[in-house]
């Protein structure tokens, strides 16, 4: 299966990586995840893997393309999957995607029909801002583990 790539301008810091699963599938999704963050909640990481467990034909990359301005390519399959994790990088940046490095480079919203028919962006939205991982930072990247 072909990888789709997305290019998406990052100007703005990167959501906790773990919002990625929450906006995907959910925050209690068994998933395998590598990247060059320091910390959960640190938001300058620059590369991420994530794959599906429980189905490992989801699965994604982000890199970057570009150090300045950063633009960060996300590889993934399906398709869906891929638009969804360059949708959301773009959204919680700030950014723009293109399927060209050159560009040219359009809002997150040019995604929305490659999502696919079977994902609810505003529930996935849902998800991310009622997330634990919402309120982590790099001071406390676990806060409910404080809880009770």
């Amino acid at each position: 299966m072909d990888k789709t790539i997305i290019y998406v301008s990052a100007p703005e810091d990167r959501p906790d990586f773990r919002l990625f699963t929450t906006f995907l599938w959910c925050d209690e999704q068994d998933v395998d995840s590598d990247g060059n963050s320091d910390n959960p909640a640190s938001q300058d990481w620059t590369e991420l893997y994530m794959t599906n467990r429980a189905n490992h034909a989801e699965s994604f990359d982000i890199n970057p393309a570009q150090q300045e301005p950063l633009i960060l390519e996300v590889q993934g399959t399906p398709e869906s999957l891929a638009s969804r994790a360059a949708y959301f990088l773009a959204l919680e940046t700030n950014g723009r995607i293109s399927s060209s490095l050159q560009g040219p480079y359009r809002e997150p919203a040019a995604l929305l029909p490659m999502l696919g028919q079977d994902f609810d962006v505003e529930a996935a939205m849902e998800r991310v801002a009622t997330s634990r991982y919402a309120l982590a930072t790099t001071e406390n990247p676990y806060p409910w583990l404080e809880e009770g």
